[in-house]
């Protein structure tokens, strides 16, 4: 079973997400391309689980994060997980 069966679902999410943490892949840091006709972009962003789902994480907001699709598939593919990106609202 899909997390976000539609598109709009899919994007709402995503969207709350980027409001509350801005624009940077969670885990590298850099900036996500929105927008890019090319679905499969190693740039562009997707949902990732902060804490996985099969290590007890949620589903909640509050466990979602966006991340650049070629960070959240390294880090799915580590037992480690990558230096944590957080944003200073001071910066931007």
């Amino acid at each position: 079973m899909k997390l976000w069966p539609t598109r709009k679902a899919r994007n709402r999410v995503r969207q709350q997400i980027r409001e509350r943490d801005g624009d940077n892949c969670h885990w590298c840091g850099g900036p996500m391309l929105f927008g890019l006709p090319i679905h499969h972009h190693r740039l562009m962003p997707t949902i990732e689980h902060i804490v996985p789902r099969w290590k007890g994480g949620s589903d909640e907001l509050s466990n979602l994060a966006l991340a650049h699709r070629i960070c959240n598939q390294e880090q799915n593919a580590q037992d480690q997980p990558f230096k944590i990106y957080t944003r200073n609202p001071a910066n931007g």
